[in-house]
């Protein structure tokens, strides 16, 4: 495995660095990346590869930040794969590692959230690609959470950005004289595959608001918290809806946690007591009774 990350690392330097005499012509990394994410999937194998001076994680930052001057969208084509399996495998190494080796790198995976933040802006949704946003809101919303970084103004409107993204995906319609929740025109042609990805990234940046209550102006100040309230309100779970359903749910506990005033008074303006029961989030209601 080291003999690996080695010849990825050699031909990264070549390919990177304009300046060269290419020896090498192939992105072995970028061919290396589906292999790497089944790898990394692994906690022995994922060790091993994160392990020394040139582990994997300083590579893959190093990758990253050299897509963000290749992802364009002239070669969104080229490297949308590219993109979104280096996100794979990135949040592999974020989920199955402990608190101590994200802190002890901090720096590295500092620069993953702000370069996974720059290509985010990119309005990927607009030219038809949201699962590479989906990706990347994953990785960044799972990787901010654990290594508490401080909330500056960048961060900040990636999280507007964000969730004004993941509410772009529904629509709430009515129908029958029933209110129905389905997903937009932009999402609708990938939701089978991304819809997982969906609830994931939701459910990370709502934990994200648990450890940086600082965030939940921004929250609040979005559309996404009220419309996921009045779409929770208004429509009851099944089989077509319940994953729609779950991530909003998840949003909405994630809120009530914090305990703040400011949020559970916002929350009770906004009909939280119906979609409670609709929901049976009893807690949710516990909480509220007991502030």
């Amino acid at each position: 495995l080291p003999f690996i990350i080695e010849q990825c690392r050699y031909s990264f330097d070549q390919i990177s660095n304009p300046s060269q005499h290419l020896l090498v012509e192939t992105d072995v990394t970028g061919l290396m990346l589906p292999g790497l994410c089944h790898m990394t999937a692994d906690p022995s194998s994922c060790e091993m590869l994160l392990e020394g001076e040139c582990g994997l994680h300083f590579l893959l930052s190093d990758y990253l930040h050299w897509l963000t001057t290749q992802l364009t969208p002239d070669t969104v084509h080229i490297y949308q794969q590219a993109a979104c399996t280096l996100c794979g495998v990135l949040l592999n190494v974020v989920l199955l590692h402990k608190q101590e080796f994200l802190t002890a790198n901090q720096s590295t995976f500092r620069a993953v959230l702000v370069d996974a933040v720059e290509i985010f802006t990119q309005d990927w949704v607009t030219l038809g690609h949201p699962q590479i946003c989906l990706n990347l809101s994953t990785l960044v919303s799972s990787l901010y959470s654990r290594i508490h970084t401080t909330v500056e103004d960048d961060f900040r409107d990636y999280f507007k950005g964000c969730l004004q993204f993941l509410n772009s995906a529904l629509v709430l319609s009515h129908h029958a004289e029933r209110w129905v929740v389905g997903v937009s025109a932009a999402f609708l042609p990938h939701w089978e595959e991304v819809s997982d990805l969906w609830l994931l990234s939701l459910t990370e940046l709502s934990a994200c608001v648990v450890h940086s209550p600082v965030l939940l102006d921004t929250l609040l100040g979005s559309d996404c918290v009220t419309n996921a309230l009045y779409t929770l309100s208004h429509v009851t779970a099944d089989p077509s809806n319940g994953l729609i359903v779950d991530g909003l749910k998840a949003l909405i506990v994630a809120l009530t946690v914090t305990g703040n005033k400011k949020v559970l008074q916002f929350l009770k303006e906004h009909n939280i007591a119906e979609a409670s029961r609709l929901h049976g989030m009893d807690n949710v209601m516990k909480l509220l009774r007991q502030t």
